[in-house]
């Protein structure tokens, strides 16, 4: 996939999380391995003392390429509960894969 193709990507996994503003980079991959469509987990959630969501996701193309976006959830956010939920639930200081979203259609 190239780059292009990846930041695409990574923008509709944030939208999917409901994110208009995220943190976002791109680098070449150092000999990690490439996450296949299917994985079980696209990244890893976790949960703060005032109850706050930080959702860190990666995507990785066949080239290599390395695309890390963090979502940050206060409480307050209007897709806090949708979020958790799609977690399964979180407590404080826990920490947890993030199943892929459905797609959508």
């Amino acid at each position: 996939m190239p780059l292009k193709g990846l930041i695409a990507m990574i923008v509709a996994v944030a939208i999917g999380f409901g994110c208009v503003g995220v943190l976002c980079s791109v680098s070449e991959a150092l000999a990690q391995p490439v996450v296949a469509p299917e994985a079980a987990s696209i990244g890893m959630a976790t949960m703060a003392g005032d109850g706050t969501i930080i959702v860190d996701i990666r995507a990785e193309s066949s080239q290599g390429d390395i695309g890390d976006v963090r979502i940050v959830y206060p409480p307050t956010h209007p897709r806090y509960q949708n979020v958790l939920r799609h977690l399964g639930g979180l407590l404080p200081g826990e920490k947890k894969p993030v199943p892929p979203w459905p797609e959508s259609k």
